[in-house]
């Protein structure tokens, strides 16, 4: 019996210990009345940048040597003549190289005929404005394939801004209305996430080419619809 103090001591510790922790834990699983609402915004504008990917193909030649300095020499002249057009050189990536070597077919039999090259290059047009003459300005140095032209809305554009503003609007509105008929209020935000989309534009190039009497290729760039897509989440009061 003389440990006896020493155990009750160890009783009482043990049990502060215990209500403290439920004091925390029941503090720490206190969770908020929420409500969660989505709004949609939406803004149509025109692209303000292109994509324009054109490349060369060299045909048959008789080694791939050959081949290559074919394909060297067309690419050069495409990078100088868009040069010139106002595109700046690192807006002019390669996207495809290809070399490999050509065969014919007689009685059954393979029998070499060469090597064929080809290249692709894809050209960021920063201004709209220059995209046919920065094709025309291609295929005049040689380009023999478009392989796609796409327009797109550059980061800066503030039309984006416009349509996430119209979004939490939207969401706004729809959490003011929802509180009312519940009778509560809303308290501060709780959570905001964001997602968004565009409808983008594939034109196809239509030459009209300067022997036809017209003054090049024609590629209209159209508009875009930009949206954005908001979650809120908002504490009740």
């Amino acid at each position: 019996m003389k440990n006896f103090p020493y155990y009750l001591l160890l009783v009482l510790v043990a049990g502060g210990l215990y209500v403290f922790g439920s004091y925390i834990s029941s503090n720490q699983g206190v969770s908020h009345r929420t409500i969660t609402v989505e709004g949609v915004g939406k803004a149509t504008v025109a692209p303000d940048m292109a994509e324009l990917t054109v490349g060369v193909q060299t045909g048959r030649q008789k080694t791939a040597a050959e081949a290559m300095k074919v394909l060297n020499e067309k690419i050069a002249q495409i990078v100088d003549k868009v040069t010139v057009a106002g595109i700046e050189k690192k807006d002019i990536t390669t996207e495809y190289l290809w070399l490999n070597p050509a065969y014919d077919y007689a009685d059954g039999r393979q029998q070499d005929a060469g090597y064929d090259a080809s290249q692709n290059v894809k050209i960021t047009i920063r201004d709209v404005a220059k995209v046919s003459a920065v094709l025309d300005a291609a295929v005049a140095a040689g380009a023999n394939q478009v392989q796609n032209v796409q327009f797109r809305i550059s980061d800066g554009n503030t039309s984006k801004d416009d349509a996430r503003k119209e979004a939490i609007t939207h969401a706004q509105t729809k959490a003011n209305d929802l509180a009312m008929q519940l009778g509560v209020r809303l308290g501060k935000v709780m959570n905001f996430s964001e997602s968004g989309a565009y409808d983008p534009v594939y034109p196809v190039p239509m030459y009209d080419r300067a022997e036809a009497g017209g003054g090049g290729s024609v590629v209209p760039e159209g508009e875009q619809t930009l949206q954005s897509n908001v979650t809120i989440t908002y504490e009740i009061l």
